[in-house]
């Protein structure tokens, strides 16, 4: 320890001793107290080591490569800034996809705020250019290891990311070993859970969903045996879509004393559904991920949804021995038509069963039983893209607009002009006698997909009712709260189709 530090904490009239100096600096010091000595004595010494103070040499950081895309047009800058600081931020992801595909970066002003957040460092990735991820490799904070390319890490790598990564990281791990190597993959998932708590298990578990094959069934089977209920029906929702493991055959031979086609007059006749509902919930289900209640269903109905839920369709075209066209309309007139349509629905989907999906996606045109809204778009998920082209003219004709929207969120069959323009015309039909509120989530959906040719009718359109615009209700109306939500919907859609146009006209493709 150094004297003066030394005597300063044993206090002067605890160390009667003098400190002895460097002789230069005592010289100097003036007449005074020994606590005045000893101050000035440190404050010398402090003085003379900075002045001798040898920096250590340090290797200056590689100058940021020159960036080979142009940035931004000036123009946008402002409204680049205003995405960053997170307003509309449902146009970001457009914008970003739009930089990609006219080949622009951010500017470098806007690069700290862009890389700052975890979620916009993300999104923004793509076109921070080359002096951003210089930045980014200079702050350990501004890393990104969910963008690595898996597929260019050796295995060594990808393992050690395996080990040290967080959850979603790892889960993009697994889906990488699995490319390579499904047996490898299942190996590190199998000493993996263990380890893990329920709601990681069920994610990795869910990680091998792509690539999904009867290979799997039996490792899966084998962790049915897992203690959450929330992992076990994440496990069969996995097994069930493979329509020839074991696990589906158990589902089939369990509905079937509730739910068969008996053919009539001896089997002459055609075949008649007939539906009985299971008298008590088998625990043995509960294995199989199968939920003995659901909140607002009856419990029996429901135990059969779900077996139904997980039965490939067309087995029931086989027993009958007759198409799927066939069998529809006994099914919506069934007692229990509801809840088959809604098994049906999910089973369709989960076996990716086009007939049927095609026939259920059709069904609100007979005006026999409606579908649920949120079925739409994933059903017509199921159908192919050339079969959906010649659905969406029938869509229209009947003028079924929420169907419409369903199939271009698909993004399998473009939102052209003529059939934009087609769609607005109907909306004009339809505020005569609903008002706007029924066309606002699909204005707000168009606004965000439509091509860019179709942006002026679009904008055109919003800003003629937005002008046009109704009596505001008093405040004490009862309506008067939801008309301020859709004026100030309607006002947002309009701004979002502005920056959408400023940004298509100063990046076109």
């Amino acid at each position: 320890m150094n004297e003066l530090t030394r005597l300063a904490l044993v206090g002067t009239a605890n160390l009667p001793m003098e400190v002895a100096c460097n002789d230069a600096v005592t010289a100097l010091l003036p007449a005074g107290s020994r606590e005045q000595r000893l101050l000035w004595q440190a404050g010398g010494e402090a003085v003379m080591a900075t002045a001798g103070y040898q920096p250590t040499q340090a290797a200056l950081p590689r100058q940021a490569p020159l960036d080979a895309l142009p940035v931004s047009p000036a123009a946008l800058w402002s409204s680049l800034g205003s995405l960053l600081d997170k307003t509309q931020p449902e146009l970001a992801p457009w914008v970003v996809q739009r930089m990609q595909q006219t080949g622009y970066r951010l500017p470098e002003a806007l690069l700290p705020v862009a890389l700052s957040q975890a979620k916009q460092r993300q999104l923004w990735w793509p076109v921070i250019g080359e002096r951003g991820r210089w930045l980014a490799a200079h702050n350990p904070d501004w890393a990104v290891p969910e963008l690595l390319a898996l597929d260019t890490l050796d295995d060594a790598a990808l393992l050690r990311l395996w080990e040290e990564g967080d959850l979603k990281l790892r889960c993009r791990v697994l889906a990488e070993q699995r490319r390579r190597d499904p047996v490898a993959a299942r190996s590190l998932l199998l000493a993996a859970l263990p380890k893990e708590k329920a709601d990681a298990r069920l994610a990795l578990i869910q990680a091998m969903a792509q690539g999904l094959s009867l290979d799997d069934a039996d490792m899966l089977e084998s962790l049915l045996l897992d203690k959450s209920s929330t992992v076990r029906q994440g496990i069969g929702e996995l097994l069930s879509q493979l329509p020839d493991s074991a696990y589906c055959e158990r589902q089939w031979q369990r509905i079937a004393p509730y739910m068969q086609w008996v053919p009539a007059n001896g089997g002459q006749g055609e075949a008649v559904l007939q539906v009985s509902l299971p008298p008590e919930f088998d625990k043995a289900w509960e294995r199989d991920g199968l939920k003995e209640t659901e909140p607002l269903r009856a419990n029996r109905s429901w135990w059969l949804m779900q077996l139904l839920m997980r039965v490939p369709p067309s087995r029931w075209c086989r027993q009958a021995g007759v198409p799927a066209a066939d069998l529809l309309p006994q099914i919506e007139a069934h007692e229990w038509g509801g809840e088959l349509l809604h098994g049906l629905m999910e089973a369709a989907l989960r076996f990716r069963d086009a007939e049927w999906a095609e026939l259920l996606l059709l069904q609100e045109l007979r005006k026999v039983r409606p579908l649920f809204m949120h079925w739409h778009e994933r059903l017509a998920a199921v159908i192919p893209t050339e079969r959906l082209e010649e659905l969406l003219n029938e869509f229209q004709r009947h003028q079924r607009l929420h169907y419409v929207v369903a199939v271009w969120q698909q993004r399998a069959v473009p939102m052209t002009p003529a059939r934009l323009t087609h769609v607005l015309d109907v909306f004009v039909e339809r505020e005569a006698n609903y008002g706007l509120e029924r066309n606002l989530p699909m204005l707000d959906w168009m606004a965000l997909t439509a091509e860019d040719a179709s942006i002026p009718a679009l904008l055109a359109y919003c800003q003629r009712i937005k002008q046009k615009g109704v009596k505001p209700l008093s405040v004490h109306h009862p309506y008067h709260a939801e008309q301020q939500r859709h004026a100030e919907q309607l006002d947002r859609i309009v701004l979002l189709l502005q920056a959408k146009q400023t940004f298509i006209e100063e990046m076109p493709l």
